[in-house]
């Protein structure tokens, strides 16, 4: 057992398991965030009566025993819907399709579509691309990412694909796409390369998801925050550090104030230019763009006519990006929905 005295800094999921587990080394351990409630984007809001979370988030088991015990003991058939599939949708090109949530290519004009086919069923080398667009072209081929994914990563992102990172195509379902009928896709999927990249037309059983029936995500957040509480974790929230001591390069203390907190050890969960800038190292770097964005919780006296737990929009024409359904995540009366709205100018 260990006997350090521990900071983490912000308490979005990250900071809140790196608190438990230190806690568990026998640290003593404190979890500081400026915010007056813990959970960064795992937040819930509630509003006339309906709790609202900031866009689709689930917890899924990660198949670590002793992780998966920290997120998920407490969670039940009684207190949350537990499965192991989840129904997703997708709106591109003015029409709605329930098969996944992945964009589906039958929409484009017939002539785009077979030659967007024949380009994709032609590039059979993984993808190894530098940037995005390389990545894209490589997996989908020149037509779909010509159609498709050069302008609808302009409509998530803001900036072309050649300015960014090959991981940001596993963001908002890009990573696959549907292209051709259930048993097409079927036999394809025998081969490595197209399984790799092909939507599949069945929901596939993947891991084991949670999602609270009443409280919102925000619920498992609350839940996690009492086990810290239970470990004695000093939990200081809508705090400000204002300033990081450090002695060449060893994090000594954190100033909350006029007050010092010494420690042995410094977890940072945040962005690492805040660090630099409170411990008043000489790093420059170029600031990273943000997108405004919005969103829109709406309640209605009846059930939405959907089944999916989530919609991505990816019609260009829409400024939407995705719709959280929370009657089919919760499986109650919660005939509610929040729309992530994307834009640059208005909002």
């Amino acid at each position: 057992m260990s006997n350090k005295r521990v900071v983490v800094v912000g308490s979005g999921i990250a900071g809140i398991t790196a608190a438990y587990f230190e806690s568990k080394r026998g640290n003593t351990v404190t979890l500081i965030d400026s915010d007056a409630r813990a959970g960064g984007l795992l937040k819930s809001d509630l509003l006339n009566g309906k709790y609202f979370d900031y866009g689709t988030h689930i917890f899924s088991q990660t198949g670590v025993k002793e992780l998966d015990d920290f997120l998920f003991s407490g969670l039940n058939n009684n207190n949350c819907v537990i499965t192991n599939k989840l129904s997703a949708a997708n709106y591109f090109n003015g029409v709605m399709s329930c098969k996944n949530g992945y964009v589906d290519t039958s929409t484009l004009q017939k002539d785009v579509y077979k030659q967007g086919c024949q380009d994709f069923l032609e590039n059979k080398e993984l993808p190894r691309g530098k940037n995005l667009k390389e990545v894209l072209i490589q997996k989908f081929g020149l037509t779909f990412y010509k159609h498709i994914y050069k302008p609808l990563v302009r409509k998530y992102m803001g900036v072309d694909c050649e300015l960014l990172s090959t991981q940001v195509g596993g963001f908002f379902d890009m990573s696959r796409l549907l292209a051709f009928d259930k048993k097409t896709t079927k036999e394809l999927c025998e081969f490595e390369v197209y399984n790799e990249k092909l939507g599949h037309h069945d929901k596939e059983e993947g891991a084991i998801k949670y999602y609270p029936k009443n409280g919102g995500v925000g619920k498992i957040i609350n839940l996690l925050i009492e086990k810290l509480k239970q470990r004695n974790v000093d939990i200081m929230l809508a705090t400000n550090i204002t300033k990081i001591q450090q002695n060449s390069g060893i994090v000594t203390t954190v100033l909350v104030g006029s007050k010092k907190i010494y420690l042995d050890k410094l977890i940072w969960t945040l962005p690492s230019s805040f660090l630099c800038f409170l411990s008043g190292l000489n790093y420059k770097s170029t600031p990273p763009k943000f997108r405004k964005t919005g969103l829109y919780d709406f309640i209605f006296e009846r059930a939405l006519n959907s089944k999916a737990t989530y919609i991505n929009v990816y019609d260009l024409s829409m400024l939407s990006g995705r719709i959280t359904l929370y009657q089919n995540l919760s499986k109650t009366d919660n005939y509610s929905c929040t729309v992530e709205v994307i834009a640059d100018d208005t909002v």
